[in-house]
């Protein structure tokens, strides 16, 4: 099974490309700092449903904050 990274993954893009790769069953591991660009709300709910698919792997961190991204290797 193929592994994919999608920063942003809440968010409008980051989600349908989730979503998309979920259904044909590559392996999505989503980032996303939830930033209040616009609705944190509907950031959470979008990434609730990508966490149904057993494939899915989230992370809340910032891929700017080098530390975090320890977590990922």
């Amino acid at each position: 099974m193929k592994k994919i990274l999608i920063t942003g993954s809440a968010g409008f893009i980051g989600f349908i490309f989730a979503l998309k790769l979920l259904k044909k069953n590559y392996e999505v591991i989503g980032i996303d700092n939830y930033e209040d660009c616009y609705s944190v709300k509907l950031k959470k709910k979008r990434v609730q449903q990508l966490k149904k698919f057993k494939n899915f792997k989230f992370f809340d961190l910032d891929i700017n904050k080098k530390n975090q991204l320890i977590i990922l290797s």
